[in-house]
Parts: structure tokens; C-alpha cells; sequence
């Protein structure tokens, strides 16, 4: 059977991530990369072995014989990057969030949908042990009925690397869309989404602005979900990183991160220890890399011709929640 013929358009550490996972694939071939920075091109050509380098990721769209594509660029660009892919029957797994605002997540998913392809957003906490099993508590009801729920993602965000400097339209709101909401925040969002259903009202909305006067490093929302409220708080720590869920009902709780791997040390000893064998025998290893499983999802549902877990659907459902947050913080009125 031939193999996938891939893309992918921009290679920033997210970038980079999608090269290293579809290169683990089996029935994956990395046809084309393409991205405006030099140094970027001949690293990921170096690296990868990548045959066709394009600068500019319209060309990459529009001339390299490929199947599905990566989109891994800035959030200005995702709208004009997705409508052609979407023109060229390319199928397409774009990277979070889906665009800048519901305009745009609304202009794309209606171009995937004219075009008949598999289109999926970059959700990657959705593959994440930890919050599978958190998903699969809830669907089988042992629980009960859930009563409240906090969630948090504090990461470095632009600050995240010791060398570089931080990019700076992630500093422009109007490139970005927004500040640690719509970078990290719509991690969160999606995952509650998923947990408990749509949501039925944003209550609560604060922002913060500590390092730049345009967007927010601190946001905290509460959100209700029928009788679920949960509260949400994201934040640019540039020393810190933590992701986690805690799930409350009358009668039991559940944390995300007594879910993962109960037993750390044993678990990945006997996953090192199945990747060496698998080397012997000369195949690809086994990765535990969330990424790895989204990319693995994404390539199968091309393959099998299956739905996406992420649909364009919940990339703007996303959206019109942290547009709503955004609404609340220059209004402080409840939003249904």
C-alpha cells in the first residue's frame, strides 16, 4: 500500500514535533517542508532528509504532490493557510486554535467542509494518558454526578526558551488574537468541552497583564456546565510548568495526575526495555509522546476514511467561548 504523502508548514518547536512523529510513522512519507527562515530550512532539511524546502508555504500548498498537511505557523496565518489547503483537497491538521477568532474558525470549517477532507485540530491533551482516563471515569458515570472542577495550565508560554527570544506577533493581539487564553487557555477549554458537553454560560472573567500592556498573561474564568461549574486558570510562568484537572462530585474526586502512570519507574523500564527489542529487529520505536498518538490518530483516520477525535466543530466551539471571555472582561456581564 502507498504510503501518506505529508507536509508541514512551519518549523518552530511545534513544527519540529510533527516531523519528529510522522518520521516515527510506518506508513507516513515526509514529502515537503517549508518555512521563511534559513536556518530553519536547512536544520529541518539536514535533520530530516527532506527533499522539497519551499520558503513560502503557498508554493508548498499549491505545487508539491502531497496528501495531508500540517499547518504549524502563526495564528494570522492559520485562515489563509487552511482555505487553500482546503481548496487543494490537501487534508489537514492544523494546529491550535483552529484561527485568531470565530470569523475565521467559521471561513475555514466551511472550506474543509466544501472540500469533503479530513480536517482536524491540534489538540494534543486530548491523546494524553491522564486525561483519557479522567474522560473514561466520566463516561462510565463512577463518579457521580460532578459537581465542580478546576483546571490549570501554567507554562512559559513566549518565555519558554532559555536561548531564544520570544516571538514577537505573539506580542501583537491582533496577530495573535489574544494573549495566554488563546495560546494555552484553549488547551483547557477543549478538554472541558469534551469532559462535560457544551458550555452553558461563562460567569466569570479576570485578566491579567504583567508583561505586556497588549496581552493578557493571567486569565481565570468560571464556566458552568449544567450542574458542573468549573473554574479555569492559565498563565504565562516562565519557571514553571504545570497542567492538570481535579474533578469533584458529592460522594468522590479524582485528580488528573493520580491517572497517569501509577507506577512511573516500572511503567517506563518496560517501555524502554520494548523499544530496544524493536530496534533489534530493526522498526520504528513506540513513543509515549501524546503528539505521537495525535499524529497517529490523524494519519489512520485518512487511512480507514474515519472522523477525527477534533473536528472543526469543537476548534470553533473553542472560540466562541474565549471570545465570550473576552467579551466578559470589557463588559462584566454573565454570557450565555
Amino acid at each position: 500500500m502507498r504510503k501518506l504523502r505529508v507536509g508541514v508548514i512551519g518549523g518552530g518547536w511545534i513544527g519540529t514535533q510533527h516531523l519528529i512523529n510522522y518520521q516515527k510513522s510506518e506508513e507516513v512519507d515526509i514529502i515537503s517542508f517549508a518555512d521563511k527562515s534559513q536556518p530553519i530550512r536547512k536544520r529541518i532539511e539536514r535533520i530530516f532528509g527532506i527533499k522539497e524546502v519551499y520558503e513560502d508555504f503557498l508554493d508548498l500548498i499549491q505545487k508539491s504532490s502531497i496528501d495531508a498537511l500540517s499547518i504549524c505557523l502563526p495564528n494570522f496565518l492559520h485562515e489563509k493557510a487552511a482555505i487553500l489547503a482546503s481548496e487543494q483537497n490537501l487534508h489537514t491538521l492544523i494546529e491550535k486554535p483552529m484561527g485568531r477568532n470565530t470569523k475565521e474558525a467559521v471561513n475555514i470549517m466551511n472550506s474543509a467542509k466544501k472540500a469533503g477532507i479530513k480536517f482536524m485540530v491540534g489538540y494534543h491533551f486530548r491523546f494524553s494518558k491522564k486525561y483519557n482516563a479522567v474522560k473514561e471515569l466520566l463516561d462510565r458515570r463512577e463518579l457521580g454526578e460532578i459537581r465542580s472542577c478546576n483546571a490549570q495550565y501554567f507554562y512559559g508560554g513566549p518565555f519558554s526558551s532559555p536561548t531564544a527570544a520570544p516571538a514577537e506577533w505573539k506580542f501583537d493581539r491582533k496577530l495573535a488574537g489574544g494573549g495566554v487564553l488563546i495560546d494555552s487557555g484553549c488547551h483547557m477549554i477543549d478538554l472541558l468541552n469534551w469532559f462535560f458537553g457544551e458550555m452553558k454560560s461563562l460567569e466569570f472573567t479576570h485578566l491579567d497583564f504583567q508583561y505586556s500592556d497588549s496581552i493578557e498573561d493571567y486569565a481565570l474564568l468560571v464556566l458552568k456546565y449544567n450542574k458542573c461549574m468549573a473554574i479555569l486558570q492559565v498563565a504565562f510562568y516562565p519557571f514553571v510548568y504545570s497542567d492538570r484537572v481535579e474533578i469533584y462530585s458529592d460522594v468522590n474526586s479524582v485528580s488528573s495526575e493520580d491517572l497517569e502512570y501509577p507506577r512511573k519507574t516500572s511503567h517506563y523500564l518496560k517501555h524502554s526495555l520494548r523499544n530496544l527489542s524493536r530496534r533489534c529487529i530493526r522498526k520504528k520505536p513506540i513513543s509515549l509522546d501524546p503528539y505521537y498518538f495525535e499524529i497517529k490518530h490523524f494519519v489512520r483516520c485518512i487511512l480507514d476514511d474515519t472522523p477525527p477525535l477534533i473536528s472543526y466543530n469543537d476548534g470553533l466551539n473553542v472560540l466562541k467561548v474565549i471570545e465570550k471571555a473576552y467579551d466578559f472582561s470589557r463588559t462584566s456581564q454573565i454570557i450565555k
